[in-house]
């Protein structure tokens, strides 16, 4: 078993990851698009920590509405909207997962809109794979097949897309 980002839960290797220490002195390994300085991570756990570790999504998306509504051109605040998206529509069924797909859909597609600065949470191309991530999941095969090409076209060394890429032709 592989080592996992502790913000995307991608696997990575060693090579792909960085080790950031956080303000309480732990340390967290996160694959380069994730890699941050250690307030803003700090910042972002205290906000969903609680929800997180009491395992209540309900309550991560409660929050993370809520951070959306205070700032709705924030990467951070978009990125892990449509990560926990992605999340809940894989356990859910029927409407509830219809919604959370939607909501991942246009949470990745406003990212796309937003200038992405020095540190973003992501990179484009990581934004394009979870978008064809999304179409996949939707039941749209040539969505999803356009999105991850364009996901590897800006970074083709993104193993993710180029894998996704190759199981959807197939």
């Amino acid at each position: 078993m592989g080592t996992f980002c502790a913000r995307c839960q991608t696997e990575i290797g060693w090579f792909s990851s960085r080790s950031v220490s956080l303000a309480d002195g732990t340390t967290i390994t996160v694959c380069k698009a994730c890699a941050k300085s250690p307030q803003e991570v700090q910042q972002e756990r205290s906000v969903q920590a609680p929800y997180r570790e009491a395992a209540h999504p309900s309550g991560e998306l409660a929050a993370l509405e809520a951070a959306f509504r205070d700032n709705p051109s924030s990467l951070q605040v978009l990125f892990d909207l449509g990560q926990l998206s992605l999340r809940l529509a894989e356990s859910a069924n029927g409407e509830a997962r219809e919604q959370h797909l939607d909501r991942a859909a246009k949470v990745f597609r406003a990212m796309l809109l937003q200038r992405f600065d020095a540190s973003p949470p992501c990179s484009k191309a990581s934004v394009f794979y979870f978008l064809a991530v999304t179409s996949h999941l939707r039941g749209e095969p040539a969505k999803a097949i356009q999105m991850a090409e364009r996901a590897v076209d800006l970074q083709p060394e993104l193993a993710e897309a180029k894998s996704l890429l190759a199981r959807l032709r197939a």
